[in-house]
């Protein structure tokens, strides 16, 4: 069985002298198994958190499509909007409407629906920021 404190060796010459974490009895040293456990620590908690900022960004979509679906319910959407079966009656449903519709009209439309439709009885929503109905947009394309 190899020891733990034999499995990484340096040469004394490339490193600072540390008493406490290495045994000066040769020219070569290894780490103390403390030492190692440290490193290991602190290893696996810089993996740990680039694989959270990787995920964060890899993931971005979901946090987007939660909040856009909250803020469709939020904003009344579904009042009179139908999604996937749920919802109002009043307006179209809005299962496929970004296979019909680009984001960018769909945007406006959000923003001021009267300027598409002069005669449509849907509210503007210019209040919203573009960040909330990208949101919802995201939202409408699951």
């Amino acid at each position: 069985m190899i020891s733990k404190t034999t499995s990484l060796s340096l040469n004394t010459a490339s490193l600072p002298r540390r008493r406490e974490s290495i045994q000066e009895d040769d020219s070569w040293i290894s780490l103390r198994v403390t030492d190692m456990n440290h490193f290991k620590y602190t290893f696996c908690s810089i993996l740990i958190l680039a694989l959270i900022i990787s995920a964060s960004f890899l993931f971005s979509g979901c946090s987007l499509t939660y909040s856009g679906e909250k803020l469709f319910y939020q904003e009344g959407c579904s009042q009179c909007h139908s999604y996937k079966g749920k919802g109002g009656r009043m307006g179209p449903d809005l299962s496929a409407v970004t296979n019909l519709k680009s984001d960018s009209w769909i945007d406006t439309y959000i923003q001021n629906p009267q300027k598409v439709y002069p005669f449509t009885r849907m509210p503007s929503f210019k209040h919203l920021s573009s960040s909330k109905r990208s949101a919802i947009i995201s939202f409408l394309k699951n």
